[in-house]
C-alpha cells in the first residue's frame, strides 16, 4: 500500500495518543473540575471545566497555521516532532498539576494555559501528520491512506471513553 508503512503506522499511533490525551480532558470534566474550580454551584463547576476544554479547540486552527508554516519553512518532520513534543510536555504537566486547594488560583490558570498549549499543538500535529503521511505515500491509493489515518481520531475517542468507563465502573478493583 505504501512505500514506507512505518510512516503510516507510527503516525497513526502517535495521532491516536495525542487525540486520546486531548479528548480525555473533556471526558473527565465531571470528575475533576471541582479540583480546579472550587465553586459551590455544580453547574458552574461543570461550566468552568467545559470552557477550559473549549479553549483547546479554539487554538487548534491557530496551531495548524503556525505548524503548517514551520513545516513549509523548516520541514514537515521538524514541525511534526515539535508539535508532538509540545503536546507531550503540556500533557505531562497537566497530570502533575496541583489542585486549587494546594496552589489556589494558579491551579485553574495553569490548567487553562496547558489546555491552550495542548490545543495549539494538536492543531499542528493533526494536520501535520496528514501532510507528512501523504507526502510519503507514493501510491495511487492516497485516499485510502488518508482515510486510514483519519480513523485514528475515532480510535482515540473510543479509547478515551472506553478506558474511562472501565476505570470508573470499578472494574479495576478500586
Amino acid at each position: 500500500m505504501m512505500k514506507n508503512k512505518k510512516v503510516l503506522i507510527s503516525t497513526y499511533v502517535c495521532n491516536t495518543l495525542e487525540v486520546y490525551d486531548f479528548i480525555l480532558g473533556g471526558v473527565l470534566i465531571p470528575y475533576i473540575s471541582h479540583l480546579f474550580f472550587p465553586i459551590n454551584n455544580k453547574f458552574l463547576v461543570l461550566l468552568a471545566g467545559s470552557l477550559t476544554f473549549l479553549v483547546g479547540f479554539v487554538l487548534r486552527p491557530i496551531g495548524g497555521i503556525f505548524f503548517g508554516y514551520i513545516g513549509d519553512t523548516f520541514g514537515r518532520k521538524k514541525a511534526l516532532l515539535l508539535s508532538i513534543f509540545g503536546m507531550a510536555i503540556a500533557t505531562l504537566l497537566t497530570g502533575l498539576l496541583p489542585t486549587y486547594e494546594t496552589i489556589s488560583i494558579f491551579a485553574p490558570i495553569s490548567l487553562v494555559v496547558l489546555r491552550m498549549i495542548q490545543g495549539f499543538c494538536l492543531g499542528g500535529e493533526g494536520q501535520g501528520a496528514n501532510v507528512f503521511v501523504m507526502e510519503h505515500s507514493k501510491d495511487v491509493r492516497s485516499g485510502l491512506i488518508g482515510g486510514i489515518l483519519a480513523t485514528s481520531n475515532g480510535t482515540a475517542a473510543l479509547l478515551a471513553f472506553g478506558i474511562t468507563s472501565f476505570s470508573l465502573s470499578g472494574a479495576l478493583g478500586e
